[in-house]
């Protein structure tokens, strides 16, 4: 059963390159579990559908850049900005950023003063960013590596669900 006294506790989790927010779905459904609210946002850099990369279940890499170029670093920090000041000013909470990989250079960037739990506990207000928590892992088989797990000697790929390969045509 969740805890009411998290309640005003909420998790921005940050997701890496390559990849969406899905492998951290279970995680927030985890957080929910306790009574903790979760949320990964998409960022732009590595969302698909803004890459101009056509059918984003079989992307194809060589088209063209997107109009008006790719999405930037700073549109990851906007987002993450915006859902901060979201949970933060709006609803209250004291959130931890939480960055997995790449996510961490966007982690460095949005935790403006005017939303951290210090800056705005001495304006009187008791919500805030709490701080941040960088991941970054691999969860391997005990015994095995990166390597030897992901690509085994008779040849075959261990590749999670959440993840696909896509190869680059080289002219």
């Amino acid at each position: 059963m969740p805890s009411s006294t998290n309640s005003n506790v909420a998790v921005v989790i940050l997701h890496g390159s390559y990849h969406s927010p899905a492998p951290f779905q279970l995680l927030i459904r985890q957080f929910a579990s306790r009574g903790i609210e979760a949320h990964c946002p998409h960022l732009p850099t590595w969302n698909l559908s803004r890459l101009d990369v056509g059918d984003v279940n079989n992307p194809d890499f060589d088209r063209a850049p997107p109009v008006g170029g790719y999405p930037s670093d700073s549109e990851d920090v906007d987002v993450v900005i915006w859902a901060l000041d979201k949970l933060i000013k709006q609803e209250g909470k004291r959130v931890l950023l939480a960055a997995h990989s790449s996510g961490g250079w966007v982690a460095t960037q949005a935790p403006i003063p005017e939303l951290q739990l210090k800056s705005r506990q001495v304006a009187g207000k008791p919500d805030g960013l709490l701080g941040l928590f960088f991941l970054g892992a691999f969860v391997i088989p005990i015994g095995e590596s990166v390597n030897t797990f992901s690509q085994p000697e008779d040849g075959t790929q261990v590749t999670p669900p959440f993840m696909r390969f896509y190869s680059k045509r080289i002219p």
